[in-house]
């Protein structure tokens, strides 16, 4: 008991900082953490969908290094150069993610973003598959027409909503309070 009495009181109770909206830095890395898992979640559905069709697993990743290594990549199995298109694709996605991370406004919940992120899904696909793929890579432009292609879409935006359980464990790890 006497080594009780010698303690030191406890300091008084400190209250709560409010923390800073998380700078644009961290929203981009959270952006592009969540873009790279949606871009995989994506390349799954689609490969299914190909795969479903009778195609090859593969035919998505060999029309996108197509972009890269032209009509010689229109075949129906994995080669080296099938990671050209894969890297592409996580390289997009991450990309985007990254932009939408910076973009959307820092404190909305995840709800809200994934919601959010079904609309830039969309865009993305409007954008992709009537400008972007017409002038990059011709033979991505029509394959990417099919339904499934668009579900693929959608399902990337749903996965940005990871974006706030992203950028709170990024704080956490790099924010020093």
């Amino acid at each position: 008991m006497d080594d009780l009495e010698t303690l030191p009181p406890l300091p008084p109770a400190v209250p709560p900082v409010a923390l800073a909206p998380p700078s644009w830095t961290l929203r981009a890395l959270s952006g592009l953490e969540a873009g790279v898992l949606a871009s995989g979640l994506m390349l799954f559905w689609v490969a299914m969908g190909c795969w479903l069709q009778g195609q090859s697993f593969w035919t998505i990743p060999n029309l996108l290094s197509a972009t890269f290594y032209g009509g010689r990549m229109l075949r129906p199995d994995f080669v080296w150069r099938t990671f050209a298109g894969l890297a592409l694709h996580f390289a997009i996605g991450g990309m985007v993610g990254a932009l939408y991370g910076v973009l959307r406004p820092a404190r909305w919940p995840a709800f809200t973003t994934a919601f959010m992120g079904i609309l830039y899904g969309v865009v993305l696909y409007s954008l992709g598959t009537l400008w972007f793929w017409k002038r990059v890579n011709g033979m991505m432009a029509v394959y990417s027409t099919q339904t499934f292609v668009l579900v693929g879409y959608v399902l990337f935006g749903v996965a940005l909503g990871l974006i706030p359980s992203r950028l709170r464990s990024l704080e956490r790890h790099f924010l020093v309070h």
